[in-house]
This record gives C-alpha cells, structure tokens and sequence, in this order.
C-alpha cells in the first residue's frame, strides 16, 4: 500500500500536455492572397524606393486607408465593420467583393508538348512538358469511357476528365 502511495505522485511528475494537431485551411489562405491582391491593385498607390546600390525598385504602397479598408472586406472581420458615414460604394465593400469573387482552384499551369495516350483497356497516359512562356497555356480536354464495372446489379461507367483552361 505505500509502495502505491508513492508510485502516483511519481506518475503526476513525469506527465506532459498534448497539444491538438492544427490545419492549415492552403485554399481559405490562396482566396484570401487573390483578394489581398484585387485590394493592392485598386487601392494601392504606386510608388518607388531607392536601394542602397543605387537601382529603383518599383511598388505598390498598401499602407492607405482604402487599401487597408479592403483587405479588412477580405478577412470578414465583422467586428471591425463600425457604422461610419461612407459612401455605398466603398473599399469594405470591394473587398468582400473581392472574396466572393475569388476562387480556391490555382491557376492553370502553362504546358508544352502534351501527349495523351489512351489504351485498348480504358487507361490513359497523360504527359507533358511545363512550358516556361506564361503566354502559352495549352487548352485541353480530353473524355473517354473506360471499360464498365460490374457491382452487383448496377453497371457504372468510369469516365476520366482531364482539363486546363486557359485565358
């Protein structure tokens, strides 16, 4: 029985905290970048920056009201939206605009020398080079039906939908 008694505390002093796993949500942060740039695009005052070895560098100032107005849109902070007196039209609305406009899905990769071979049996090989002209983006779609499956009493076709878009 004492033995007992001092085993537990020994196992209070040995014990950690777990701390849970965190997610980092890649698309809410790609949207948010898309709609931080619209902001810098529309608001942001252009501007240049002399560097030590002598060159210019040109930049987009984002430090103005508007701009930081906007990006607020951006991030749906509904605390920071106080009843002020401005216009209809103004830089908070442009930047939730701007949000419901943005997209999740990255933008379509330029390509090169795509070659899709499709066999007797349904597959595909799909290959290509990355094109490094951003002026050439290769528009593509290619739609084939595989063999079909057999699951009980239901026959599915396997369709395969490869797709780039370009502008």
């Amino acid at each position: 029985m004492i033995f007992l008694a001092l085993f537990l505390p020994l196992q209070a002093a040995v014990s950690f905290t777990v701390l849970p796993y965190i997610q980092i949500d890649y698309a809410h942060y790609f949207r948010l970048a898309q709609c931080q740039a619209k902001c810098t695009e529309k608001y942001g005052i252009p501007a240049k920056r002399e560097r030590h070895d002598g060159s210019v560098e040109q930049y987009f100032d984002v430090q103005s009201e508007d701009c930081k107005i906007c990006e607020q849109g951006c991030h749906q902070h509904r605390r920071s939206h106080k009843k002020t007196n401005r216009p209809a039209r103004s830089a908070l609305h442009d930047g939730t605009k701007f949000w419901l406009e943005s997209s999740a899905d990255s933008a379509p990769e330029p390509v090169s020398n795509l070659k899709v071979i499709v066999r007797p049996n349904g597959t595909a090989i799909v290959s290509w080079s990355p094109s490094a002209e951003t002026d050439s983006i290769l528009t593509y779609q290619v739609v084939y039906q595989a063999i079909t499956s057999r699951t009980g009493c239901h026959t599915e076709p396997n369709s395969v939908y490869l797709k780039a878009v370009s502008d």
